[in-house]
């Protein structure tokens, strides 16, 4: 603690302010970035481990090869030297399987969060800064997609669609994530609309779309990045239960979803849960860790949540 003393007329009065306080003012955003990362375990092996997956993602994407070949004799063979995670019923290779279909259900889920967080940042940010009809008709919007039951009407898309690449996923899927990046966007540009700066800018007659790309949205980028990983965890949970159903990534694609759905029945994965396990426990651990991520962002946007 340190003490700050001010002089009113013949009086003095001395005030504590926690030194913590002043310095987090004085340090930058990247500093201040590290400063709480270091405060957040969680948050440091959440960014390990979507780095570590990615990694295995891409690099295992380039070195396996497309062709997996069927060894009738090891069919269903358990975890060992030669086979670290197993094989299925025609007895291929699990990991070069899963490291292929890592890297399809991610590159979907990853081009399904860009698309959502552009779309509820224009929308958000139009909403949120002209306001009137034009506002309260995106909220309408925003609340009738709540209550629509998204994941169904997604496998109707995708039914009625021929078999999808990674980019048609991805724009169906964000169709249904935008909507809460949307309405964290525009309540933080309403925000930034009654500050000084943008008052000003519009008093000079500056363009409106100058002063959403070049004064507000610097602003909201810590909230975007949130945003982003959340519709991530979002998007790869969706991409694995439409696929898991076999309305994805088609029968010759491999994905999260379709090795899930490949395992097995219940009796069948009691018996051999390698072949269950090890696909459902990455995109489980990388929902979390993408989903832990975002929520630490948010916290780190927020002043008053960060404390």
């Amino acid at each position: 603690m340190i003490k700050i003393n001010k002089l009113f007329g013949a009086g003095k009065t001395q005030a504590l302010v926690p030194f913590s306080s002043l310095e987090r003012e004085e340090k930058s955003s990247a500093q201040l970035f590290w400063l709480e990362l270091k405060q957040e375990p969680f948050a440091i092996v959440s960014i390990g481990i979507i780095l570590l997956l990615l990694a295995f993602a891409v690099v295992g994407h380039f070195l396996v090869e497309e062709e997996v070949y069927l060894i009738l004799t090891q069919i269903n063979r358990p975890p060992s030297r030669e086979f670290w995670i197993g094989t299925d019923a025609m007895g291929r290779d699990l990991l070069p399987q899963l490291f292929m279909a890592l890297g399809n259900s991610l590159q979907a889920a990853f081009l399904s969060a860009l698309l959502s967080t552009a779309l509820g940042f224009f929308l958000g940010a139009v909403g949120g800064y002209f306001g009137g009809k034009l506002d309260r008709a995106l909220l309408w919007f925003i609340d009738f997609t709540g209550i629509v039951p998204s994941f169904i009407l997604a496998m109707t898309l995708f039914a009625v669609m021929p078999p999808p690449n990674a980019w048609q996923i991805a724009m169906v899927i964000s169709l249904f994530t935008w909507p809460q990046t949307a309405r964290i966007i525009r309540a933080k540009t309403m925000q930034e609309k009654e500050m000084a700066y943008v008052e000003a800018s519009i008093t000079l007659g500056t363009p409106i779309p100058k002063i959403l790309f070049t004064q507000i949205f610097p602003q909201l980028k810590p909230l975007l990045l949130a945003a982003f990983f959340l519709c991530l965890a979002a998007s790869l949970g969706m991409e694995t239960g439409v696929s898991f159903l076999g309305f994805g990534f088609p029968q010759s694609t491999p994905s999260i979803g379709s090795m899930i759905a490949d395992a097995g029945s219940l009796p069948f994965l009691l018996n051999r849960p390698w072949r269950f396990g090890w696909p459902a426990g990455t995109v489980f651990v990388f929902m979390l860790a993408a989903h832990s991520l975002g929520q630490f962002l948010t916290r780190l946007s927020d002043p008053v949540r960060r404390g």
